[in-house]
């Protein structure tokens, strides 16, 4: 006697993931130093291989979802510079890199994607919408004169932070 079925299981966790379910084999980043394997990004094989048959396993190239957002001009974060004091501008956006290469040390799809200068204004667009968020309360924490408004989506848009200066 078979099991008849009356309805459909929802998605699981696995399924629903950001990146798909978990690929067997290594994949690794032709652009940077990121290899997928144990179903995240890391650094690296650092670790990677656990067991003997890991040895076995193969090896695709495939470019990682922070190299694919670059290339592509898409972002989940952007931060906007305006009117930023002359004296200050070298110190902030060093403030910006340090936290962008620390990020990225933490997790390698954890990175600053771009930063723009244009007359006045720098915009800095981030591959991961909370960085976004995290760098432009810091550089509004590290200048006082600053005012910053995060607007935030319900939707798939990214989240955009803009750091100001009143002239």
């Amino acid at each position: 006697m078979g099991m008849r079925k009356f309805f459909s299981w929802p998605t699981t966790r696995k399924e629903a993931q950001e990146f798909g379910p978990g690929k067997k084999d290594f994949v690794a980043c032709p652009d940077c130093d990121a290899v997928y394997y144990d179903k995240s990004w890391k650094h690296g094989f650092e670790g990677g291989l656990k067991q003997e048959n890991d040895t076995e396993k193969n090896i695709s190239f495939k470019v990682c979802p922070a190299d694919a957002m670059r290339r592509d001009g898409t972002f989940e974060g952007e931060i906007t510079l305006v009117g930023i004091p002359a004296g200050e501008k070298e110190g902030i956006l060093n403030r910006v890199r340090n936290m962008g290469e620390k990020a990225q040390a933490s997790d390698p799809l954890d990175r600053i994607l771009s930063v723009k200068e244009t007359a006045g204004t720098v915009r800095i667009t981030t591959s991961e919408n909370q960085l976004a968020l995290q760098v432009g309360k810091a550089v509004h924490k590290a200048s006082k004169a600053s005012s910053i408004e995060t607007s935030f989506s319900r939707a798939e848009s990214p989240i955009r932070v803009t750091v100001s200066w009143e002239k």
